[in-house]
């Protein structure tokens, strides 16, 4: 039986990842987080429309960096925050050179668990808030 082909990324070529801070000193550790970041939403891009996506930002500082986005209209997004929780990631949609770009905004410890060897609860809540988020970036 013959495999059919995966689709190819949707990814831009010049999406970038920008990590500020980590919770260790091991900046090894750190790269190889983006790296494999990367990788995975790249290979959900085969089937989510990333194109959009210019910039993942993880940060320890969820609502600095994000107040820190220019989104359409000129004024930065807030973080959610009510009466059933408070945000930790957003996807964020900003105007560049007249075209429309997608920030992906998450606080790092949403998602830091996602590469650990052994599945937990935790693995798993990483992995699908990183997911909701992309696909945000793809509606």
């Amino acid at each position: 039986m013959d495999e059919e082909p995966l689709p190819p990324p949707s990814l831009a070529a010049g999406a970038a990842i920008e990590l500020r801070g980590w919770h260790t000193e091991n900046t090894e550790e750190a790269r190889l987080f983006a790296n494999r970041l990367m990788t995975l939403t790249s290979d959900y891009s085969r089937w989510l429309d990333l194109s959009r996506l210019s910039k993942i930002i993880l940060s320890y500082d969820y609502r600095g960096a994000l107040a820190e986005i220019e989104g359409i209209g000129g004024q930065p997004d807030i973080a959610t925050s009510n009466e059933f929780g408070d945000g930790a990631a957003m996807s964020v949609l900003t105007e560049v050179d007249g075209e429309l770009k997608s920030v992906l905004v998450v606080w790092t410890p949403l998602i830091v668990r996602m590469f650990d060897d052994e599945d937990s609860l935790e693995k798993r809540i990483s992995l699908q808030s990183y997911v909701h988020e992309l696909v945000h970036v793809d509606d």
